[in-house]
């Protein structure tokens, strides 16, 4: 019997490797143990995601069901395919409890934000980056003055503000686990208190106001260094040109100084520093708000006034506004239920800007001057005390902790005066005292959530005066036809109402021994307004609204270029009837009629350039121009960054005469550089004539190659659109932090038309309307919204970014809630 020989099987290598295979290789098998170790760490993983998105599924609002809570009759929050939160509850306080609910459930970490912000205790949260920031707002003590002042609060209000907070409180702890920022975070939420709704009113103060008095520091250095005639037209507070103010008052532009007042050729190289801010730096890039409306004679429904209204902010994700309906009796008229559409503030109770049928209402930012310093003269050398007229005054020393997320608390020493807080020094090392319509009691406080119960344009115009809030431009619309504006927020009432500081532009520091007493005496009741206009229209776009008699009781903040408001009262006094559709389109005209003739300055250093590289390709830039921010626009793109580098290189030349005194001054070219600079580019003074340029042609020409250059760096000019440069960045918080969550969090980066301050359709990639309203009381059906960011702030709910589309395309989505889509009932417990 012939037996088969056995074939010998290679053994393998210690590392996987069959001899004899091609290469050499026949199979690479890993060691067992490596791979249970990756099937481990898989499993680890795996688990870790699940985990991560259990908990962020945890977090999600409740939509719909029954729950029992703290109210006293059932309550019925309905959502319709944006997230509006439509509320019908049977009492004001249930409203507000509820609203409290949906706010926490929705946007918890957005109001923790505002609060610690206006607190200084941003540092808890995010650590040694916010540090310097805390410690800037922590100076202010909000938080300690505000709880001194929450007690003389009307009853009723304190009553609501308590409401509000039990249901933020309630909506919190219904949370399956915390909003998912705090997991991000690693940290824990704290629970609301009445005072924390006052912090997210001061926020809105510290967003819109200057809460450091830069223009007041900048003012008294320029003061000290320049001839009078010369700073009064580097620093004057509008412009005939270009200003369109609602009350009547002559504004003269004042004369272009002389050589004998200033010869900038005549000072050192030095002092003609390159322009600190960027070549295309905006002054008006944060100023964009707009608000009109048209009396019931100029609407097509023959009663009802017709009101529009665009907040401008810094804008992210979520929006900064909610958008929802409060249905509840009203008050003082158990026979009549209101029904409130609007927005309101996440962190404070009530609606912002909205309509109840009866009035609509609509809020700017007024950009007025309603802070001081005051010179502490005669310190002692332990700074224990100062010199107050013919009497010491005390300055007391207090201290406080800074958490810090990681790293050990910082201690801080706070000097506080009655006039108010020690903020800086002046150029004199001389410390300033820092009076604030924010410090003081009455300057913020909750009058403004009564606006939802006025019935009529006269009743609003009369309770935002003496409301306790950021200083706005209210314009109202009734059903009756009426319409009416008038400055919102207390206005203090200045000791030295024939001095200083009532009547500069902006106000330099005042010595304290020229004082008997407090800089300020309450506040005034005679704050300007405008009611019934005889021209049946009222508009307002962040600049001077007032005349020459009341600015000086109003003062100027930073006032916006006019050209916004001219071209708002152009468009509406080129009409005698509107709708709602003609409201819209205002809200979106991109048109820039003001860089008309700068387009043809370029086109006429062109046209004597004949050395100018790539001429024939610019010259195709220049003709497509149609004066208007639109996206596709290459001329709009060209001319906008001309003009800008021109009034950068213009204006730095002006303050060098400041720096000759105060090297380190480093401040910005004001709004109202274009009547600074244009009339310098007309008449060409060469005492005015920044170095090192030979002439006025020489600087143009220089600033053209400059904006070509800066062009080229992104590819060929004649491909640089304008959208291509003004492409939405609207971000949530963390992905600033965590760059990689911005793929989840994020806006889409759309291109986007308009531009900043003198376009109506103010917008840039992260700044812009963060709210547009339309709406004529008792035609709401008819009106319009729109909201950037969405109304959610959780990443998995349905209504993240929800609107945000009908926002960047400008498509007109309706104001009241749409169907149904979820309901939630409260039931009492």
């Amino acid at each position: 019997m012939q037996l088969s020989a056995k074939r010998a099987v290679p053994k393998p290598t210690s590392l996987g490797i069959m001899p004899g295979s091609r290469f050499g290789i026949r199979r690479l098998r890993p060691p067992r143990w490596l791979r249970r170790l990756v099937v481990a760490l898989l499993l680890l993983l795996a688990a870790f995601v699940l985990f991560a998105y259990w908990q962020l599924r945890a977090s999600l609002p409740t939509l719909a069901g029954t729950q029992k809570r703290d109210v006293l009759a059932e309550v019925r929050i309905e959502r319709d395919a944006l997230g509006t939160a439509t509320i019908h509850a049977g009492s004001r306080a249930d409203a507000y409890f509820a609203q409290g609910f949906v706010h926490a459930q929705e946007r918890f970490f957005q109001m923790d934000l505002a609060r610690r912000s206006a607190a200084g205790e941003l540092s808890e949260l995010f650590g040694v980056g916010t540090l310097e920031r805390d410690k800037a707002h922590r100076v202010h003590q909000l938080r300690r003055r505000l709880l001194q002042y929450l007690p003389s609060l009307p009853p009723v209000h304190q009553q609501l503000l308590q409401r509000y907070t039990d249901g933020v409180n309630a909506g919190l702890q219904a949370l399956g686990a915390r909003p998912f920022e705090y997991l991000l975070l690693r940290a824990e939420t704290r629970p609301w208190q009445p005072v924390d709704s006052l912090l997210v009113g001061a926020s809105m103060m510290f967003s819109l106001q200057d809460h450091r008095n830069q223009l007041e520091r900048n003012a008294d250095l320029a003061r000290r260094a320049l001839d009078p005639t010369v700073y009064q037209y580097l620093f004057y507070r509008g412009s005939a040109a270009h200003d369109a103010p609602l009350l009547p008052g002559d504004m003269l532009d004042p004369p272009i100084p002389l050589a004998s007042a200033v010869d900038l050729r005549a000072l050192p190289d030095t002092a003609f520093a390159p322009v600190a801010n960027a070549p295309n730096y905006d002054p008006e890039a944060v100023r964009g708000s707009n608000n009109w409306a048209v009396d019931g004679s100029l609407t097509q429904y023959a009663g009802p006034a017709l009101l529009a209204n665009d907040m401008h902010l810094g804008l992210g994700v979520p929006s900064v506004w909610f958008r929802q309906q409060l249905n509840y009796p009203h008050p003082d008229a158990a026979d009549q239920t209101l029904q409130v559409t609007g927005v309101s503030l996440p962190g404070a109770p009530g609606t912002v800007v909205g309509s109840n049928g009866r009035v609509a209402w609509g809020i700017t930012n007024s950009y007025g001057d309603f802070a001081d310093f005051v010179r502490l003269e005669q310190v002692d050398a332990a700074q224990q005390s100062f010199q107050l007229g013919a009497a010491r005054e005390p300055i007391t020393h207090s201290e406080t902790v800074i958490q810090v997320k990681g790293e050990a608390a910082v201690a801080l020493t706070l000097k506080d005066t009655r006039l108010g807080p020690i903020v800086a020094q002046d150029a004199d090392g001389m410390p300033l005292a820092l009076a604030w319509v924010a410090h003081r009691a009455g300057g913020v406080d909750t009058r403004l959530v009564d606006i939802e119960l006025s019935q009529s344009t006269d009743a609003v115009l009369k309770l935002v005066q003496q409301a306790g809030m950021p200083h706005s431009n209210i314009v109202a619309a009734d059903n009756q036809g009426y319409i009416g504006w008038a400055l919102g927020g207390r206005i203090p009432m200045r000791a030295m109402a024939q001095g200083d500081v009532d009547q500069s532009a902006h106000q330099t520091p005042i010595g304290s021994s020229q004082l008997s007493g407090d800089i300020w005496n309450g506040w005034r009741s005679d704050a300007p307004s405008v009611y019934s206009s005889a021209n049946n229209r009222v508009y307002t776009a962040n600049s001077r609204v007032v005349g020459q008699r009341d600015l000086a009781t109003v003062g100027d903040g930073g006032y916006a270029l006019g050209q916004r408001a001219l071209r708002i009262r152009q468009r509406l006094e080129a009409q005698s009837q509107f709708d709602e559709a003609d409201m819209l389109a205002l809200q979106l005209d991109d048109s820039a009629p003001m860089l008309e003739r700068w387009w043809q300055r370029i086109n006429t250093i062109v046209d004597r350039s004949p050395d100018l590289a790539d001429r024939a390709k610019l010259q195709e830039v220049l003709s497509d121009w149609n004066r208007q921010a639109n996206i596709h626009s290459r001329a709009y793109r060209l001319v906008r960054n001309f003009r800008l580098r021109l009034l950068n290189e213009v204006s730095s030349g002006l303050a060098a005469p400041i720096r000759v005194r105060f090297p380190d001054y480093k401040a910005s070219f004001p709004s109202q550089a274009e009547a600074i600079v244009w009339p310098l580019l007309e008449s060409r003074p060469m005492h005015l004539l920044p170095k090192p340029h030979a002439s006025w042609d020489a600087l143009e020409r220089a600033t053209l190659d400059a904006t070509i250059a800066g062009l080229r760096q992104a590819g060929d000019i004649e491909a640089r659109s304008w959208g291509e440069y003004n492409t939405a960045k609207i971000q949530h918080p963390l992905s600033r932090a965590i760059p990689v969550l911005g793929i989840f969090l994020d806006m889409p980066k759309d291109p986007l038309p308009g531009d900043t301050g003198h376009v109506v359709r103010a917008q840039g990639p992260s700044f812009g309307a963060s709210q547009r309203l339309v709406v004529a009381p008792s035609q709401e059906a008819r009106g319009i919204f729109h909201m950037p960011g969405g109304q959610s702030g959780h990443p998995l709910s349905p209504f993240y970014g929800s609107g945000h589309a009908d926002w960047v395309q400008g498509n007109p989505s309706a104001l009241l809630p749409g169907a149904t889509v979820h309901t939630l009932i409260l039931q009492p417990k």
